[in-house]
């Protein structure tokens, strides 16, 4: 059988030696200098050196060898007709149809596979993968795509690897460049991905998707290509935070904070899944511990609230505290510190500050993260309020200050422009990431030092009288 090969990562040939019996291929270093792990690389870059083999020609051989695992030829079963007619009756349109059998192959069929032998590459048949109501991505996804097909969708299975991501393209053709199987369809013109794997998605067609796999191979006739994987708009993570800090009456009572989070996409589906594991009050705790941080005598005012939109994909969470002795009054100026922390942990610094790989990064995601403060009188804030801009090719960060009367207002907003980040670009994004992290801490000062002095004079007054 005649195979291509192909290496990667180093310099060298690979000979060829053919007996009456086999092909013998061989390939040998000398003098190996030891790689060292930066770490924190993309799927697209592997630093250590390895050969690929591959009997297939081009990727459309690559299909003519899935497309015969992928058919589906079975009789049906009555209890998988009786299911689907239920579906029918129960959706008031093919779009509704799609969305219910998405969220019953994701959340009611459990994910698990048996892996062995045959079942490695060759999907069950959907009424084997109905009746147990298990199976891996394979399984999972011939089940949705029968299911489609029972309203006139024809869906494809598409290969994908959860690894390598793109830089598929620069391998050999071959079935063992991918791990994972997702479906795509088309529907009103408007092309769809989705990945039955995903427990805990739910919503409308235009919210739900796949993860950032960049390219796939679709297993339909004539294909004969890797195709982009596009993410819908609507599947995009995004994470928007609102903190409103209140202090109306005098520096004496606590602080109270309102607390809105609302999650989409991605964000929204990590936290059903935690949410699933544990109760509202470990949970509750678990957000507690996080001010905590910053405001070590904080208290909640109840457990959280958490609305679950399922429709749009997305949750909602909310939360009231209080901060009692949240001023020190022993210094000589006003001050109070703003935290923008929701996006702290997406601008960490890497491992290997010094690199010669490229570095990676979360993408997509976009943050706002917005605090408000009302304080109890104006002050004379010594503040820049110019907006800051901090861009490069991998993130955008902005960060607004506006004052209105009593109130101070910090907007923060970060968006990942990419998952790479290119060598010659370390540098400058190294320090962005520092710039951004500062920016992040903002603590705000009085300019006059007798705001301190009044509060304490009033306090005074206050007690006295009360005597």
């Amino acid at each position: 059988r005649a195979l291509d090969y192909k290496i990667h990562g180093v310099e060298g040939t690979i000979s060829k030696i053919i007996n009456d019996k086999f092909f013998e291929y061989s390939w040998s270093q000398k003098n190996i200098a030891p790689i060292i792990d930066e770490q924190d690389y993309p799927s697209s870059y592997n630093p250590y050196p390895y050969i690929e083999f591959s009997e297939h020609k081009d990727w459309a051989s690559v299909v003519s060898w899935a497309e015969g695992l992928y058919s589906i030829n079975q009789n049906s079963s009555d209890e998988l007709d009786d299911y689907i007619q239920s579906l029918k009756s129960t959706s008031e349109s093919t779009r509704e149809f799609i969305e219910k059998s998405i969220q019953f192959v994701q959340n009611e069929i459990r994910y698990f596979g048996i892996e062995i032998g045959e079942n490695s590459h060759r999907p069950s048949m959907p009424i084997t993968t109905f009746a147990r109501r298990f199976g891996d991505c394979k399984d999972k996804t011939i089940l949705l795509n029968y299911l489609l097909s029972t309203v006139g969708i024809k869906a494809y299975p598409a290969l994908v690897s959860t690894y390598e991501g793109g830089s598929i393209k620069n391998h050999l053709p071959n079935p063992g460049s991918f791990n994972h199987v997702i479906s795509y369809f088309e529907l009103d013109n408007v092309t769809y991905w989705i990945d039955s794997t995903r427990a805990f998605q739910y919503g409308k067609l235009s919210n739900i998707g796949v993860g950032n796999f960049q390219k796939a191979l679709l297993i339909r006739k004539n294909e004969k290509e890797l195709i982009n994987v596009n993410l819908a708009e609507g599947h995009k993570s995004r994470i928007k935070v609102f903190e409103k800090f209140s202090a109306t009456e005098n520096y004496e009572k606590p602080v109270t904070m309102e607390l809105l989070v609302v999650m989409s996409s991605h964000e929204a589906e990590y936290v059903r899944s935690i949410i699933a594991n544990q109760t509202l009050k470990e949970f509750s705790i678990s957000y507690l511990n996080f001010y905590g941080q910053h405001f070590p005598t904080i208290k909640p005012l109840g457990d959280l609230v958490i609305n679950d939109d399922r429709n749009k994909n997305q949750i909602t969470i909310k939360g009231k505290y209080e901060i009692p002795k949240y001023w020190d009054l022993n210094t000589p100026q006003m001050y109070t510190d703003f935290f923008g922390e929701f996006i702290s942990s997406y601008i960490q610094l890497p491992k290997t500050i010094d690199r010669t790989v490229p570095l990676a990064l979360y993408h997509p995601i976009e943050i706002e993260h917005k605090t408000s403060f009302l304080f109890p009188e104006e002050i004379d804030w010594d503040l820049d309020f110019n907006p800051l801009v901090i861009k490069d090719n991998a993130v955008d960060y902005n960060r607004i200050i506006n004052r209105i009367g009593k109130k101070i207002e910090t907007i923060h907003s970060y968006k990942s422009l990419s998952g790479i980040v290119e060598v010659d670009e370390i540098p400058e994004h190294l320090s962005n990431l520092k710039k951004i992290k500062n920016a992040l801490y903002l603590s705000v000062y009085s300019k006059k030092k007798s705001n301190i002095k009044s509060v304490l004079r009033s306090l005074l007054k206050k007690k006295k009288s009360s005597t």
